[in-house]
């Protein structure tokens, strides 16, 4: 690509575009288990599986489910926290030609019928707990095999493998894939780059959940983008704590394929063991690498054990925040613990699985945004009314991204396919701004705008400025229908402990820092915010809140 303002002020070393191999994404296993067979691939608990054992189990899981039946690109469910099994079989499935649909194992039915129905999956593979739902939901045959797995198998996963029992006609049990020796007329197929790796569930741009549909060419594309950028990190030395879940795209890809690519080791924290239980891996096993989001690190920081300083962060070279906005004050208060490292915000979507943006590693960090783009990752910022026009430099606009990674397109939406990819270029949804030296700067969702008279008002806007006031913990911001207004400014507060305010104060507040009709013109109070898995704001439950509301 042609140079760009952001590339000056790249990380030496980090080239400006990457060049993508055509392989498919499972080939970093094998390459990693011929080169380093013995290193550390997964670390659980007190278990450790090898790159060699990693590779050979996923081989022998491969094998099995095309004896079940499984042709290629076929599609199979993966549904399940961060647990061996998880890696193990997201690798079979490749291997065997197969496609990925990672699902959220605390999906509701809706949610889980919904998904299901779309990717139609041969098999899938869940914990026990989604299982009972799953297998509830297949009154319209959804899938064809279900079959179970739980946190303890993992301890059984190698001995099972020593086994030669035959696979049943209707396997069950996640280690029926494992005892059974596969026959050699079983054999794996050949998968290309431009075969279908995965189907990742994402609102998109209109917030209705769809299945973005990638190409190992993508995952390979972004792994290799990434994994430049991480100019600290060194291969077959590091370790990766991923406990932000693998079924969601930035663990899959910056948890366990970037680790994965460079022969470093996975550190799966057991959600069982709860956040005690992650700040103990980080202080005792000293992982070098964390990809979190804002709402783990903002948690850490009001740990006791945090404050007191008896958790040891300097191990840690690199921590990544993504999926939501990092508030600068806990990026600069979080920082001040990593006496080692840095901690650097970045950007992504599912649609361009996973990374687009990220501060750099070495360079300078700036505050409030989502630092430059990637190599090989192309930036426009147009006009959010008329969607052609290029905004000027520093005046905000929809985020237009270029870039090798890019989904194929949504499963089975060619119309919604066609409203955000044209001419190779995704548009993202997002409004954001950039700079004089390529930093960009999110400023909110397309789709979270609210209209106040005609006047455009953006919630995150709003949100920092509350969350700047001394006795207000955090705020989320949404709109209600006004007759007069056409919308009206809600916000909802989450106080810091012991402390008051009243509508009166917040708009005291606001008037010094935000024009009148960007003011809100309702306040409630609530013990917390609904947030995704990751950490999300969830602000259509705050819509409803707000809808629900005896005072609007």
């Amino acid at each position: 690509m042609q140079p760009r303002i952001w590339h000056q002020h790249y990380d030496p070393h980090v080239p400006f575009d990457i060049e993508v191999p055509e392989i498919p994404l499972h080939q970093f296993l094998v390459e990693g288990a011929r080169q380093y067979p013995d290193l550390p691939c997964i670390r659980y608990n007190q278990l450790t599986f090898t790159y060699a054992q990693t590779d050979q189990l996923s081989d022998r899981i491969a094998r099995n489910l095309i004896a079940l039946g499984l042709c290629k690109g076929d599609c199979v469910g993966i549904c399940m926290g961060n647990i061996p099994q998880f890696v193990v079989l997201y690798f079979a499935v490749l291997k065997a030609g197969g496609v990925v649909a990672a699902i959220n194992p605390r999906f509701g039915s809706g949610e889980m019928h919904t998904l299901l129905a779309d990717v139609r999956p041969f098999a899938m593979f869940a914990s026990q707990e989604p299982a009972q739902l799953i297998e509830h939901l297949n009154g319209k045959q959804l899938y064809q095999h279900l079959i179970i797995t739980n946190e303890d198998q993992a301890h059984e996963m190698l001995a099972a493998a020593q086994r030669a029992s035959p696979l049943p006609a209707q396997p069950q049990d996640f280690l029926d894939f494992l005892r059974t020796e596969p026959e050699p007329t079983h054999q794996l197929p050949p998968v290309f780059s431009q075969d279908d790796c995965i189907y990742q569930y994402s609102g998109g741009t209109t917030g209705t959940p769809k299945a973005a549909a990638a190409m190992h060419r993508s995952l390979v594309a972004n792994v290799l983008q990434f994994r430049s950028w991480l100019t600290t990190l060194e291969p077959q030395k590091e370790t990766t704590l991923i406990a932000i879940p693998l079924y969601h795209v930035y663990g899959m890809v910056i948890g366990m394929c970037v680790t994965l690519s460079q022969g470093n080791t996975m550190l799966l924290h057991d959600e069982r063991n709860g956040l005690a239980g992650m700040l103990a891996l980080i202080h005792e096993q000293k992982p070098t690498l964390f990809p979190a989001v804002p709402f783990l690190l903002e948690v850490f920081l009001l740990q006791e054990t945090v404050k007191q300083g008896k958790v040891d962060f300097s191990s840690l070279k690199i921590v990544i925040s993504g999926a939501s906005p990092l508030r600068v004050a806990c990026l600069v208060e979080f920082s001040r613990l990593l006496t080692g490292g840095v901690l650097v915000e970045g950007y992504g979507l599912s649609e361009a699985p996973t990374a687009t943006h990220c501060n750099p590693v070495q360079g300078e960090i700036r505050p409030g945004t989502i630092g430059l783009p990637l190599p090989g990752v192309d930036v426009r910022i147009i006009d959010v009314n008329d969607g052609r026009t290029e905004m000027p430099l520093g005046e905000q606009g929809e985020m237009l991204i270029r870039s090798p990674q890019l989904m194929r397109g949504y499963l089975n939406r060619e119309e919604e396919t066609n409203l955000v990819l044209n001419s190779g270029w995704l548009a993202t949804g997002d409004i954001a701004r950039m700079d004089a030296d390529g930093y960009f700067a999110i400023v909110d969702r397309k789709k979270d705008l609210i209209k106040v008279s005609g006047y455009q008002v953006w919630p995150n806007e709003i949100e920092t400025v509350l969350g700047l006031h001394p006795d207000i913990y955090e705020a989320g911001v949404v709109s209600v229908p006004e007759n007069v207004l056409g919308e009206k400014v809600v916000a909802w507060l989450v106080m810091e402990k012991g402390k008051t305010i009243t509508l009166a104060d917040v708009q005291a507040w606001c008037n010094q820092r935000l024009a009148a009709y960007k003011q809100p013109l309702a306040i409630h109070f609530c013990e917390k915010l609904p947030r995704s898995a990751l950490g999300k704001l969830l602000r259509r439950e705050l819509r409803e809140w707000s809808i629900n509301s005896p005072s609007g």
